[in-house]
């Protein structure tokens, strides 16, 4: 979701994600919170194809029916009403289904944008491994596992809860801390011994991994102990999700709107001409007024000037 529309959101005076800004104002701008997400979906859509913050100008001409119910608030309203639903936007946009939806379709579009959690830049370069020297030295362990049958790797696992479980009892302090972690890490596998041993192996070999001091994921395990060819793939798989995830696009948005939200001349004269179904504002000396631009000028400057407020709290979170 990029911040513009944000800003036009609030303009439109609407509440999603199950807030509800005014109905009687939403009412006046026959928009339903149901196009706007539509429309907020293509935005960022867009968004993230064009490569570029605003590539392509999807931001609407301001209806005549919204305009008519904007005229007929006070500042005051309209601040309170961008606050309100500000806050509605960025729940939409920071759900856990609406991140899961953009990382599926970066996946599939941008040459499997895929975060493998490593190093884009040095990963898989010659001389390099990716990973630290101790997280290295685990690896010939880890390897020589993988290679183990799952009904085999039960005593290595029986053997590892006993010897946690005595740590836990021996010990105190950073050591002992490590040791419940680790234990409640492979307790919680117990189970797919029986019901998915291949799974049970995958998971407790990661857990085993990070517990001696190498990669503890099993995007990292992969990582460390993939081929070159497969390496060169993971590289560029990260080099796109560094480019396309969502807070990449988010942060390319908002920093692009506080920008422009804070060169709006709101003394400057102008004229509006009215087209019909939708009106278009024109400095009055001449030159064009983006679509942006006009919308932050119906709204005046009180409400603007929260929607930045908002945008640069919102830039501090995906950081």
């Amino acid at each position: 979701m990029t911040i513009r529309m944000l800003a036009i959101l609030s303009l439109v005076l609407i509440g999603s994600s199950g807030v509800v800004a005014r109905q009687s104002a939403l009412a006046r701008t026959g928009v339903t919170v149901k196009d706007l997400q539509a429309w907020a979906t293509r935005t960022v859509i867009e968004s993230t194809a064009a490569d570029s913050v605003w590539a392509v100008d999807t931001t609407p001409a301001v209806p005549a029916t919204v305009l008519k119910a904007l005229h007929a608030m006070t500042p005051a309203e309209k601040l309170a009403l961008t606050q309100e639903v500000l806050a509605a936007i960025k729940a939409t946009v920071m759900s856990p289904a609406f991140r899961a939806e953009h990382t599926a379709r970066i996946a599939k579009q941008h040459n499997r944008a895929v975060d493998h959690g490593i190093d884009a830049v040095t990963f898989g370069s010659p001389g390099t491994s990716g990973i630290d020297v101790r997280a290295a030295a685990v690896l010939p362990v880890i390897q020589t596992l993988q290679s183990v049958p799952p009904p085999v790797l039960l005593n290595a696992f029986e053997q590892d809860r006993a010897s946690a479980a005595e740590t836990i009892r021996d010990e105190t302090g950073e050591e002992r801390e490590r040791a419940q972690t680790y234990l409640a890490r492979l307790n919680g596998l117990a189970p797919l011994m029986k019901s998915n041993p291949e799974e049970f192996k995958n998971q407790y070999l990661v857990a085993k991994s990070g517990s001696l001091g190498g990669p503890d994921t099993e995007a990292k395990l992969q990582a460390a102990t993939a081929s070159s060819a497969d390496k060169e793939q993971m590289r560029l798989e990260q080099a796109f999700w560094d480019r396309y995830n969502l807070n990449v696009i988010l942060r390319r948005n908002l920093t692009k709107f506080i920008e422009q939200a804070g060169k709006v001349r709101f003394t400057a004269a102008t004229q509006t001409e009215d087209y019909g179904t939708f009106t278009s504002m024109y400095f009055s000396g001449g030159g064009l007024m983006s679509s942006l631009e006009q919308w932050e000028r119906h709204l005046g400057s009180p409400a603007t000037a929260a929607a930045v407020q908002f945008a640069k709290a919102w830039l501090k979170e995906v950081q």
